[in-house]
């Protein structure tokens, strides 16, 4: 039996600290809004948050605090940190190191 490279690594996940910025005109609810923007993220498969730490509601969007574990495609941890820094509304607070 041969084994051929399809060119894909395998994903990465990575738990982090996060704080991002949801507008108030959100279409569901914080979390999934707050999900979404992470996602948005160049390399970004999939973003969960697992644990919120805090709101701070403002006058044209809440600021959310939040644990969040979010998978890659070949991204490094220091790359993801990064490109999540690069994006708008989004604040990497602290990576969290696995159970």
């Amino acid at each position: 039996m041969t084994v051929t490279d399809n060119g894909k690594t395998a994903p990465r996940t990575t738990t982090i600290r996060v704080a991002i910025r949801v507008p108030n005109d959100g279409a569901v609810d914080l979390v999934t809004d707050a999900e979404r923007r992470l996602r948005r993220t160049s390399g970004v498969v999939r973003a969960t948050i697992d644990e919120l730490h805090g709101i701070e509601p403002g006058l044209s969007a809440t600021r959310v605090r939040a644990t969040a574990t979010v998978e890659t495609a070949s991204v490094s941890d220091s790359a993801l940190r990064d490109r999540l820094a690069d994006h708008a509304g989004v604040d990497v607070l602290a990576e969290v190191d696995p159970p």
